[in-house]
């Protein structure tokens, strides 16, 4: 029996294939195949943050649609409360005159 017939398909040789739900109705960003890794990642930063009793940062959720991911990165999708948080992160940056503005 051989293998290499020249008109047999190989159905693992697909082009590019589409990494969706098991209904086909999203498609899931490529980091969702290494998920464990990220929350793995992420429980070691918020327990090592815990641990120092450092400040957390916002935690956002572990995007899966290419639509979530796209709204992670966009800015204008902060809430106002991570908006200032971010500004009192920079405030210790500024000059004595320009941080009693803030």
């Amino acid at each position: 029996m051989s293998l290499s017939g020249s008109n047999k398909k190989n159905p693992i040789r697909k082009s590019k294939s589409v990494f969706q739900n098991i209904s086909g109705e999203w498609v899931l960003i490529e980091e969702m195949k290494q998920f464990s890794k990220i929350a793995h990642e992420k429980r070691i930063e918020f327990i090592k943050a815990k641990l120092k009793k450092m400040k957390l940062d916002f935690w956002h959720p572990i995007p899966i649609t290419y639509e979530e991911a796209d709204l992670q990165k966009n800015k204008s999708s902060l809430t106002k409360l991570q908006i200032l948080s971010i500004i009192n992160s920079l405030v210790p940056f500024l000059g004595d005159s320009d941080r009693l503005r803030f």
